[in-house]
């Protein structure tokens, strides 16, 4: 894997995230969402059974990676909904890195790297979605 430097740099010198389309596996749809609550913990949405866990602080178009600052829990195979704006995309976290190395589960205050599908938002907020 390359430098995370040299992948800042890199996406900093392009300008831009990376176009794509959702694979046949990626939902969109909808979540219900209040900004009344503090951004810096868990809020739940009972309608949805969504959690907030974090937000998207950079992604790496060339690698589709997404680096995510969590304020909640985050383990492999757990189901996410990513907002952007009105937008959300569903996903299945396959992978996941801290510091280069792979790990099976996060907490609140861990930067992570997550591979994605489709390309995330920086400010794009987090959701584990309940099963």
């Amino acid at each position: 894997m390359e430098d995370i430097d040299d992948l800042i740099k890199d996406e900093e010198e392009e300008k831009g995230l990376a176009g794509g389309k959702p694979s046949k596996d990626t939902e969109i749809g909808y979540l219900h969402h209040s900004d009344a609550g503090d951004e810096d913990t868990e809020e739940e949405d009972s309608d949805s059974g969504a959690v907030f866990i974090g937000t998207v602080e950079y992604f790496f178009s060339k690698i589709s990676v997404a680096a995510i600052r969590l304020t909640g829990s985050l383990k492999i195979g757990d189901v996410i909904g990513v907002r952007d704006g009105d937008e959300v995309v569903r996903l299945t976290v396959s992978s996941m890195q801290i510091e280069k190395e792979d790990v099976a589960e996060a907490d609140e205050g861990d930067s992570v790297g997550i591979k994605t599908e489709v390309p995330l938002n920086v400010g794009s907020r987090i959701y584990r979605i309940a099963d």
